[in-house]
């Protein structure tokens, strides 16, 4: 691995916490908008891998958490 392969996961190691614990709190300060932020990156997450065949590999789509990991799996 090189090395900043390994910088890069120690620091998601160290702060991945605090993204998720911000990202929660944050959508407690509005639920309805964070719902229609969800369903619209939902759809856009449908769409746009709407062209891909079943199974699929795909290498890396940037930054998302296990959530958006999982609607994609689906």
């Amino acid at each position: 691995m090189s090395i900043e392969n390994k910088k890069t996961l120690d620091v998601y190691q160290d702060t991945a916490h605090l993204y998720l614990e911000n990202t929660v709190e944050h959508d407690r300060l509005d639920p309805e908008k964070a719902k229609k932020k969800r369903k619209a990156l939902d759809e856009f997450i449908r769409i746009s891998f709407s062209s891909l065949p079943e199974n699929a590999k795909v290498f890396e789509i940037g930054s998302a958490d296990g959530v958006n990991a999982k609607y994609i799996e689906s």
